[in-house]
């Protein structure tokens, strides 16, 4: 068997990869093999886990013949592919609260970044302890570098909140959508009042490490306002509590944490965490055709 042999990829993954680039997609799933074997040629790697939860990319754990472990990712080639806005995001954090990225290949779409070691989620490090998990939220957040960035190197927020409008044209959700247009347009400032944010902060993309305690991972590379970022871990926070009797004391409590550690409006928040569920739960829909009335619902929790 050849050593980078790849194995039978995820049922997901390849529906995902089909669903969003045709025959183009599965194109590029039958030559993965290939294209893996190119990658760790060039880099002198060897692949040792293919990750089970793939999404959009390809991604291995792998290592070098020195024995260093690194991380694989490979994407679907296109224009603005999404690895590109995740190494220009890696590149500007310089490895402060985030991952450092090794070497990368426009080529072949791919990238080969740092492991986080032992790389354990927040849910995982945590558990039920959600106020341990927002301390440790707040301060990676604090930790990524905020320099205000290049508008053409970075997704611009307002090119992704642009979605409600095709959510609007379609009647998605219209009392929810309509509230969350018009918070978005509250909350949203102009260019030169932005910073780069993650773009994804959730459980899952808070690893525990040894350079740090804690590394961010998988970055999207947008420019917009910090209470997005907060938005998309408040709103991850409110799925991980959903059981809870108390879910409402839990909620509260993060966004006053948040709310203190980065100056923004307790109100503003919830206006961003309302706007980012509905957003999301269309994102879903769009995406995968997949209406969950969950996700719709969750605005609910944040209604001002």
């Amino acid at each position: 068997m050849n050593k980078n042999h790849i194995g039978d990829l995820p049922a997901k993954f390849t529906r995902n990869i089909s669903n969003l680039h045709g025959a183009e997609g599965e194109k590029w799933l039958a030559d993965l093999p290939r294209i893996t074997e190119e990658v760790c040629g060039r880099w002198s790697l060897r692949i040792k886990r293919v990750f089970p939860n793939l999404s959009f990319n390809f991604v291995a754990a792998c290592a070098n013949g020195r024995g260093e472990q690194f991380v694989l990712k490979i994407g679907v080639p296109e224009e603005d592919a999404p690895v590109i806005y995740e190494k220009r995001a890696l590149e500007a954090f310089g490895g402060n609260g985030a991952v450092k990225l090794i070497n990368f290949d426009a080529e072949l779409t791919a990238m080969l970044i740092e492991k986080a070691v032992e790389g354990a989620t927040l849910s995982e490090v945590c558990g039920e302890d959600f106020g341990k998990a927002v301390e440790i939220a707040v301060d990676v957040m604090r930790k990524l570098p905020r320099q205000p960035p290049n508008k053409s190197d970075f997704i611009n927020l307002e090119s992704w909140i642009d979605g409600l409008n095709r959510a609007a044209n379609v009647g998605f959700e219209p009392e929810k959508v309509c509230q969350a247009q018009k918070f978005f347009g509250e909350l949203c400032k102009p260019f030169e009042n932005k910073i780069l944010l993650h773009g994804d902060i959730h459980f899952d993309n808070i690893l525990s490490a040894k350079r740090e305690p804690f590394l961010l991972i998988d970055p999207k590379g947008i420019v917009g306002e910090i209470g997005y970022e907060i938005a998309v871990f408040l709103n991850d926070l409110a799925g991980w509590t959903s059981h809870l009797v108390n879910q409402k004391e839990v909620l509260n409590s993060a966004i006053e944490s948040f709310s203190r550690a980065f100056s923004v409006g307790a109100e503003d928040l919830r206006k961003w965490s309302y706007s980012f569920a509905v957003l999301s739960a269309w994102w879903m829909l769009e995406d995968f055709g997949v209406n969950r009335k969950e996700d719709v619902l969750r605005a609910e929790i944040w209604e001002v």
